[in-house]
């Protein structure tokens, strides 16, 4: 189930350096020690950047992650425009930090301090909607029942334990596909299920 753990709690003390303007002292704490997610990759340490998709809230690119062992990884660089365009990164962030499963889009690493907020993931095939409607792709019963049961599992999973998450824009394009194995991507409108309660009841 989903869980809080160190990364949560060194995003929070990022934010708080970031707001004091002590940028080394996030940096250092972005960096953490061995083993855990890395908070403040270098934007230099992307290196041969090809652009993936590009929409209002920001663009996805691929590129090498220079230095490490992932190799070509997929990055969402966050549009921001204002204080609420980074909230909602920041809770994307957030949220997948507390996220552990097979069927979700594992978090490598970010950049959580400006002026490039950047989020870095496992680099997948292609995403359901683009291999059907721009790869031809015409999928068979057994690989769409496959495909449908994988994201019931990533879905239950995320609504589990004591604060359930809301994923909000399950679709083709936030399906995620790579030889034998799928994956639900893109949690920028993911939410805790009693945050949405309290913003709809007037809490």
């Amino acid at each position: 189930m989903p869980c809080e753990d160190g990364a949560s709690k060194r995003l929070a003390h990022i934010q708080q350096l970031v707001r004091h303007g002590d940028f080394e002292a996030a940096e250092r704490v972005g960096n953490g020690g061995p083993g855990e997610i890395p908070l403040a990759v270098a934007k230099e340490a992307l290196v041969d950047r090809a652009t993936i998709f590009s929409g209002a809230q920001g663009s996805v690119f691929s590129a090498e992650w220079a230095g490490t062992r992932h190799g070509a990884v997929a990055v969402k660089k966050a549009t921001i425009r204002e204080s609420v365009d980074l909230v909602r990164f920041r809770r994307e962030v957030a949220l997948l930090l507390s996220i552990q499963h097979q069927n979700i889009v594992p978090l490598l690493g970010a950049r959580m301090l400006p002026p490039e907020y950047l989020a870095i993931f496992e680099l997948f095939d292609a995403s359901a909607g683009q291999a059907i409607h721009h790869g031809g792709w015409k999928p068979s019963v057994a690989e769409v029942l496959t495909m449908g049961a994988e994201v019931a599992l990533a879905l239950a999973h995320l609504h589990e334990g004591p604060r359930p998450i809301v994923h909000r824009d399950v679709k083709p394009g936030n399906i995620l596909l790579s030889t034998g194995r799928t994956v639900l991507g893109d949690f920028g409108l993911a939410e805790h299920q009693d945050a949405i309660e309290k913003e709809f009841s007037g809490g």
